[in-house]
């Protein structure tokens, strides 16, 4: 039985601001999302003896309130680690919040728990908007973030956009746990990783600046092999990361999107029993896998993997990586799609 979340388990107030659960649905996929941390709860698809629901989380806002966990949510404002919490902008220094070993982790008290406001409501769309103020977790800037989710036929797209009125750092992403089964572990799951390259990382879980080439590596996902394959090998990069928590640079040859010529292809998975396939798509230069080497109570590990678009980890501490500096006058943009077939 496919379990999925019901509304009154959401219906509540945080800090004078009411959450709620909202449901996208078409002939392809049905959605249901909170306005706590713009977050998704359920992705329902069909799969070969039915629908399957791939996402792995809480169905309930008091489970998610009981853990700090980022499942399903928007992550920002600067998702994944910047290196000892130091932030220089302009040559004033910020120090972020310390809260994963000596690292900021997807940017401290972050957007995961906030209340956004719900600005647009469809059958097939949602946009939830979000101020984060000048000073939250040290950061520079007042940021204006809109996000938009969105219901495409067989795709579910999702928009990051965000606007500062002073240069701030802005990566932002979704944190989902995919299980294309639906449960039980992902280690048979096929996955594809249109990538050459990957970042290796010090016991800090930083890169190291280091760009090292996939090839005779276990991080050679460019052609379809399963997840669990090589996970216990003895290699240094998954020693560091009990697994794979490294960040894989896009191809610039990789396929396109039919429908987005802006949006190229990061990874295909496809699920060993539900036979259920996923492509992501997206406009960002790198993806974040994670094979859930860390879990929350009540969940097993190796249950759910990540494939968290986005930049650079610590791209202020490495100017050679692409930029993640946002001024006033831009606007931060990022499409991601994850495609079921």
């Amino acid at each position: 039985m496919t379990i999925v979340a019901q509304r009154e388990d959401f219906c509540s107030t945080i800090k004078g601001k009411e959450v709620d659960l909202y449901t996208l649905t078409n002939e392809f996929l049905t959605i249901n999302l909170t306005n706590y941390g713009c977050r998704l709860i359920d992705i329902i698809t069909q799969g070969k003896n039915g629908p399957v629901n791939v996402l792995i989380g809480f169905r309930s806002l008091k489970g998610i309130m009981q853990c700090d966990n980022c499942m399903g949510a928007i992550i920002g404002r600067y998702a994944n680690r910047i290196y000892k919490g130091d932030l220089v902008i302009d040559g004033h220094k910020y120090q972020l919040p310390i809260n994963n070993g000596i690292n900021c982790l997807h940017g401290g008290d972050g957007f995961d728990k906030k209340v956004f406001t719900v600005t647009k409501i469809t059958k097939t769309e949602v946009v939830l908007e979000l101020d984060d103020k000048d000073g939250s977790n040290n950061f520079p800037g007042n940021v204006h973030v809109v996000i938009t989710y969105e219901l495409h036929e067989n795709n579910l797209v999702m928009t990051f956009e965000a606007t500062t009125d002073q240069t701030t750092v802005v990566n932002i992403t979704n944190h989902s746990y995919l299980n294309l089964n639906g449960d039980g572990s992902i280690v048979h799951h096929q996955l594809q990783i249109y990538s050459d390259q990957f970042l290796p990382i010090t016991n800090e879980i930083v890169p190291t600046g280091e760009i090292r080439k996939v090839e005779n590596t276990p991080f050679d996902f460019r052609e379809f092999k399963e997840i669990g394959k090589e996970i216990n090998d003895e290699y240094e990069q998954l020693k560091l990361g009990t697994g794979y928590d490294h960040s894989f640079i896009i191809n610039e040859n990789a396929p396109h999107c039919s429908w987005d010529k802006n949006l190229k292809q990061i990874a295909c998975v496809k699920g060993d029993l539900s036979e259920i396939q996923m492509s992501i798509y997206s406009s960002q230069p790198g993806v974040q896998f994670y094979t859930s080497n860390f879990m929350p109570e009540g969940f097993k590990t190796r249950t759910a993997f990540c494939l968290e678009t986005q930049h650079f980890p610590d791209s202020p501490h490495h100017p050679e990586f692409p930029s993640t500096y946002l001024k006033k006058g831009e606007l931060y943009h990022h499409v991601c799609v994850y495609q079921f077939q």
